[in-house]
């Protein structure tokens, strides 16, 4: 179990945006956007879909791990 990692993001999703960088954009699009022929053009080459979820559920489950992942390393730093 990842321990403040929200449970909706799935494998794919965290193993990208562990390899994201400076600079890397990510899209979160609902099913009328162009994702297919979009992603062919990136670095994945690949769509990742997040099942269930529509945009503000996907962009809260992203943000709340990322926040809690961020105030962690901050609270820690802090403490030392």
């Amino acid at each position: 179990m990842l321990k403040l990692i929200d449970n909706r993001l799935t494998a794919e999703v965290l193993y990208t945006l562990q390899k994201m960088g400076h600079g890397d954009v990510l899209i979160i699009a609902d099913a009328n956007f162009p994702s297919t022929s979009i992603s062919k053009s990136t670095v994945s080459q690949s769509v990742l879909n997040m099942e269930n979820l529509n945009a503000p559920e996907a962009i809260e489950s992203l943000g709340v791990s990322c926040y809690a992942k961020v105030s962690f390393f901050l609270h820690n730093r802090r403490s030392q």
